[in-house]
């Protein structure tokens, strides 16, 4: 009777445990031998991550081109989530005649839409002109949050980011601005002059906006501000420079972040989070290989988690592209064939199960690939558009504009 007793007193500790954050949980582990026996075990230590960092079961693709070139797409993971077009629907619903979408950003199960009204509508100063919706997918729920706080009449605002944990009944809202001055010409700019990038934060909990003392001085176009990647609470960017950014939202200023080795011999392809992991996935020049590096909790050192050999997957859709002669084989390098054929990383996956997949889009293909098992399986097709654009432009989409779709139950 007693060692019965023992078992379901663990197995409601265990459910206790469960439920607390990353940090909580490891600095309990001191508490006893029971409570280090349990925190420590790899079928606990799985059971908490995947608790706290829920896979994702769809993807959300959003491409903006111009005001007129818009593609809103859903894309399931997964084959038992289907297709809601009513999700899609109720996202479209932001994209108005008088009001477009700006850009959409996601984290953990929540999402922020950043729409603009068309100035020839509403005649007012270029702050005013922006409106920032919060939206909960699953459950359709969506509100307006109030207008940016900001003591300059005209801003022009470069992004915006949810930041969001599962245990947490709020949520915060990060905004990147500027100023925008009257009569300044980007064209006659010192190409290496800096832009003085602002921040402000909006809490659900009090439901105002505050100003961040936190200023970042760099180029905009060194950073993708597109798409903020939040990881432990703090907001991070990469860019096509190469630089690597960390906003830490609870102190209000920048932490250093280390390099990959061979940083500036490696082309990426992807920056995001999944599964509570940070990841970068590039490759060497001239090689069909990816590197699928982590970053580590203390921001030291990124690690090598995978090495993804793609040259047989690669090769056997290029001997079936249209473009393909046997000339071709001396004459094109990896690198072109990367291009050629409309290579993208679109997504890293934790299934939570122990599998990891990569979501890679080869021309107007999206395929899934499974690390572990060397699997592939196409998943969608995307449809041709009425554009004058070229059309390997219309299919080709990179990882900032892919939204991984969580479930979540938390009220806005």
């Amino acid at each position: 009777m007693n060692s019965g007793k023992g078992f379901a007193g663990d197995d409601l500790l265990t459910e206790i445990l469960r439920r607390l954050p990353c940090k909580s949980a490891a600095r309990f582990r001191c508490v006893s031998k029971r409570f280090l026996s349990i925190l420590t075990n790899p079928i606990f230590l799985r059971r908490h991550r995947f608790h706290l960092h829920p896979p994702a079961t769809a993807l959300f693709l959003f491409r903006r081109a111009s005001p007129h070139f818009t593609y809103l797409d859903l894309i399931s993971l997964s084959p038992h989530h289907h297709k809601n077009n009513s999700t899609l629907d109720q996202l479209s619903k932001f994209h108005k005649n008088e009001e477009e979408i700006i850009n959409i950003h996601s984290c953990k199960g929540l999402m922020c839409v950043h729409t603009f009204i068309n100035p020839r509508v509403e005649n007012k100063s270029v702050g005013s002109q922006n409106r920032i919706y919060v939206y909960n997918p699953l459950t359709f729920e969506s509100r307006l949050i109030p207008r940016l706080n900001t003591k300059e009449l005209m801003y022009n605002i470069i992004g915006v980011y949810m930041v969001f944990e599962p245990l947490s009944d709020y949520y915060n809202v990060v905004c990147a601005w500027e100023r925008v001055i009257i009569g300044n010409n980007d064209g006659f700019r010192n190409p290496n002059e800096r832009d003085i990038i602002m921040f402000s934060f909006y809490s659900s909990k009090t439901g105002d906006w505050s100003a961040s003392r936190a200023v970042l001085l760099i180029r905009k176009l060194d950073v993708e501000f597109q798409q903020g990647v939040v990881w432990n609470g703090n907001v991070h960017w990469f860019g096509s420079r190469r630089k690597l950014v960390c906003l830490d939202v609870g102190k209000e200023c920048f932490n250093t972040m280390p390099e990959p080795l061979e940083f500036g011999a490696m082309r990426f392809w992807y920056f995001g989070e999944s599964g509570g992991g940070l990841y970068l996935i590039g490759n060497r020049d001239g090689l069909m290989s990816l590197d699928v590096l982590e970053l580590d909790e203390d921001y030291i050192e990124w690690t090598v988690k995978h090495r993804v050999d793609l040259s047989s997957f690669l090769q056997t859709i290029w001997f079936k592209a249209a473009v393909w002669t046997p000339q071709h084989q001396n004459r094109w390098n990896e690198n072109e064939m990367y291009f050629i054929l409309g290579f993208n990383v679109l997504c890293f996956v934790d299934c939570g199960d122990g599998s990891e997949k990569l979501v890679i889009s080869v021309g107007d293909k999206i395929v899934l690939y499974d690390i572990n098992g060397m699997e592939i399986e196409e998943i969608a097709k995307i449809n041709p558009l009425k554009t004058t654009m070229v059309k390997r432009d219309v299919f080709e989409f990179k990882w900032f504009q892919v939204h991984q779709l969580i479930k979540t139950q938390v009220s806005l």
